[in-house]
């Protein structure tokens, strides 16, 4: 499972706001942990804090059984392993994230997760990961999304994403739903420091919305990640040891913290219309705090 949670329904709150003529600004932020490519008339669906894999469960945390049938992971080679979570990718696992959001907007962004089946999406077997989200900006109303996002952890620690579907209850309803093609390779927990990769994959988006006639978009979704190193950062939540990732997509650069629980404390992006950075006020991985 590798969603962006909070990234993602940043995007989506924003586009759901600019069709009612309020968003201050449009989002077109890629990610490397969980792509979301721009769905229209959403000006940017793209996700927040990623879940990986690591080789120890979370301390505390209950251990989900795996799904019969699931890929059961070896850690891979790389420093950026250190921060994944492997009990991400075992449905029944749950987590929590709340973000204050500051630069271009400020808010708050609160969301829940769980990974809830073992299921196919696209003609390829995944897991389903629903992610439900209240974004609020500072003079705007409060916008809230329910993600479903489908992934596979492959050998090597690479995950596999197939697509998404968002439902989007307020301030307008409807759904996105958006196919990947050829499926977005996820690979940032094998690098090494310094070490990067390329992707570029086709998304369709379909969106329908209550009110407004539904529209079928494609785009080529494309970029490099890189990881940084380690690196302590300090956010509302507390410090964190952390693994730092860099995306650059066109004209934006998104760099991201992770955790050893393999969920961000820290995401920035920068495009030309400005810096949007979520900081961490607390989060739970399977009933335990983030590590």
């Amino acid at each position: 499972m590798i969603i962006s949670p909070v990234r993602l329904a940043h995007g989506l709150a924003l586009g759901t706001l600019a069709l009612l003529g309020l968003a201050a600004c449009n989002s077109t932020d890629g990610d490397p942990f969980a792509p979301t490519p721009t769905p229209t008339p959403a000006p940017a669906a793209t996700p927040t804090p990623a879940p990986g894999a690591t080789p120890t469960p979370t301390p505390g945390a209950p251990t989900p059984t795996p799904a019969p049938g699931s890929f059961t992971p070896t850690p891979a080679p790389g420093a950026a392993n250190d921060c994944a979570n492997l009990a991400l990718f075992q449905v029944g696992s749950k987590w929590t994230l709340n973000y204050q959001i500051t630069g271009l907007q400020t808010g708050t962004s609160v969301s829940t997760a769980e990974i809830t089946q073992s299921t196919t999406f696209a003609g390829h077997s995944a897991l389903e990961t629903k992610v439900d989200t209240t974004t609020t900006y500072t003079g705007l109303p409060a916008a809230t999304t329910s993600v479903k996002s489908y992934s596979a952890l492959q050998s090597g620690n690479v995950v596999e994403t197939y697509g998404n579907v968002a439902a989007i209850t307020s301030p307008l309803a409807g759904t996105i739903t958006s196919t990947y093609t050829p499926p977005f390779l996820n690979r940032i927990w094998t690098l090494a420091v310094g070490e990067s990769y390329s992707y570029q994959y086709n998304s369709v988006s379909v969106t329908q919305l209550t009110g407004l006639p539904d529209t079928t978009a494609s785009s080529n979704v494309a970029g490099t990640v890189k990881y940084l190193g380690k690196e302590s950062v300090s956010v509302p939540a507390g410090t964190f040891n952390t693994c730092k990732f860099e995306l650059v997509s066109g004209t934006t650069t998104t760099t991201e913290w992770f955790t050893t629980s393999g969920l961000a404390a820290r995401t920035t992006t920068v495009d030309p219309q400005g810096t949007l950075t979520l900081s961490l006020t607390s989060g739970t991985v399977n009933g335990a705090a983030l590590q």
